[in-house]
């Protein structure tokens, strides 16, 4: 995944680069080593101090050589910012990341450019399984794993924790307690003074009623558990099924859908789009006189205009 912008030598959500690597949200995994990022999305992702840098706030120009560049909100998680660059003689291009719900989102007359980028890790919630009412749906299964005499131990990206289910949870009164990755992720946040939900660390056997936060991946590493769980893999539209001994898997959109890009792709009145194959209707429908448009392969990585 990801993409090499070209004229700037920035790579945008690459998995690996030698090159300054923009990451838009911390649900993005990158090996990248010098880092254009939020402090929001480095405090979630757990990115050390080394690997930044630069970390603008969002919404704030700044200059890099003779490039001007600006993250704007996305809404998808905190921090999480598409990439405006403007080119000496004020050629604009916007990488475009995950977007969500969130009113904080950048509105679309900030979002003009002449050459518009669709990021390769966008999918539609209504083609991806997602539950309607996700969120009710999910407290819904916790509260029946309990009356099952179940523990429910919750499998998720640690942005999706901190800023969706833990909240959600709460919310509706049920305890939570979380591995370490998830209590660390929580402190550094609000260590930023970002809110963030305080989840306190699994120590020993979780108490009864409580359900367990446990982030997917290498760090997510399972708290000592007694053999009355549930393992529930909690997943965006899009993420890939966990591999390994997990009891269901529950899809929750915190993505917006195609409509909120078809929005963009129409308001940046841009004539170049590049997008992703899956989601290629949206440079289908009525726009700019002349629009060109060019497919790249979302497990690749691919220098484009």
């Amino acid at each position: 995944m990801g993409i090499t912008l070209q004229g700037t030598g920035i790579s945008c959500d690459a998995a690996r680069s030698e090159a300054l690597t923009f990451l838009s949200h911390a649900g993005v995994r990158t090996r990248a080593r010098r880092l254009i990022v939020t402090r929001e999305t480095a405090a979630l992702a757990g990115i050390p101090e080394e690997r930044i840098a630069l970390s603008p706030p969002l919404g704030e120009p700044f200059s890099l050589g003779r490039l001007t560049l600006t993250l704007l909100a996305s809404g998808y998680l905190p921090g999480s910012a598409h990439l405006l660059v403007v080119h000496p003689g004020g050629r604009r291009t916007l990488y475009v990341s995950r977007l969500g719900g969130s009113p904080a989102r950048a509105p679309l007359s900030l979002l003009a450019c002449d050459v518009l980028h669709l990021a390769p890790d966008l999918a539609d919630p209504a083609r991806a399984g997602c539950v309607p009412g996700g969120e009710a749906a999910l407290v819904a299964r916790t509260v029946r794993a309990f009356g099952e005499g179940l523990v429910p131990v919750l499998l998720l990206p640690v942005p999706a924790i901190l800023a969706r289910v833990a909240p959600v949870l709460m919310d509706a009164g049920i305890e939570v307690e979380g591995s370490g990755p998830v209590a660390a992720a929580s402190l550094r946040l609000r260590g930023l003074g970002i809110r963030s939900p305080d989840v306190p660390r699994t120590r020993g056997e979780p108490g009864p009623g409580r359900a367990v936060l446990v982030p997917l991946g290498p760090a997510g590493r399972l708290p000592r558990l007694p053999r009355n769980r549930l393992l529930l893999a909690v997943i965006d539209a899009g993420d890939p099924v966990p591999a390994g001994d997990v009891d269901e898997v529950l899809r929750i959109a915190h993505a917006a859908g195609l409509d909120a890009y078809a929005d963009i792709v129409e308001a940046s009145g841009a004539r170049e789009v590049h997008v992703d194959a899956g989601l290629g209707v949206l440079a289908h429908g009525p726009g700019p006189a002349g629009r060109s448009i060019r497919w790249f392969a979302p497990a690749s990585q691919e220098t484009i205009a």
